[in-house]
């Protein structure tokens, strides 16, 4: 049975997630809010650690993006239950800061910092905290999802690989100071 403030919890991710889905609407209309993004190490640029993740460049974006955070924070959800939002915000926070302070010049944008802290945690939580439901989801994960590692080195150009890098830092640090 799934406890009550974990339910809220996964309402509030369904409702960022269509805030997302709004968001990327309205850029169809106004192609220029995506220039809100991370800008590293400017100070216009700081902006975009918090819109960064509402934004998206095109249907395939925005499309992946959705499905990896449809995959990835409903387990985040149930693992660490009503405690899960804040902590969402505090990867999302952390992974955009990273990302202004190590990558290269550009716009990034997009969810992905955040599927890749997601990522990070959700990986290193089973060898971790040691326990078995735990494990089963690290190894699930790793499983199905272990290719997306590479996607934190340079090989796609106009991928902010550097979100990547920056979420998986976060998320494994995250689930190392979680325990």
């Amino acid at each position: 049975m799934i406890k009550a403030k974990t339910k809220q919890s996964l309402i509030q991710f369904g409702s960022y997630l269509i805030l997302i889905w709004i968001v990327f609407l309205i850029s169809l209309v106004f192609p220029e809010i995506n220039n809100y993004g991370i800008r590293p190490r400017s100070l216009d640029g700081l902006v975009g650690i918090l819109l960064a993740p509402f934004l998206h460049g095109h249907l395939s974006h925005i499309g992946s993006n959705s499905l990896a955070l449809v995959t990835f924070t409903p387990l985040f959800i149930l693992v660490l239950g009503e405690s899960a939002i804040q902590k969402l915000i505090l990867l999302t926070l952390a992974t955009g800061g990273l990302t202004w302070l190590i990558a290269f010049p550009g716009n990034h944008i997009g969810a992905s910092g955040l599927i890749f802290a997601l990522y990070g945690y959700l990986i290193l939580l089973g060898f971790i905290k040691k326990r078995i439901l735990y494990l089963i989801i690290s190894v699930g994960v790793l499983v199905t999802y272990g290719y997306m590692i590479f996607d934190v080195l340079p090989n796609q150009p106009g991928i902010s690989w550097e979100s990547h890098l920056a979420g998986f830092i976060v998320g494994s640090l995250f689930t190392k100071m979680d325990q």
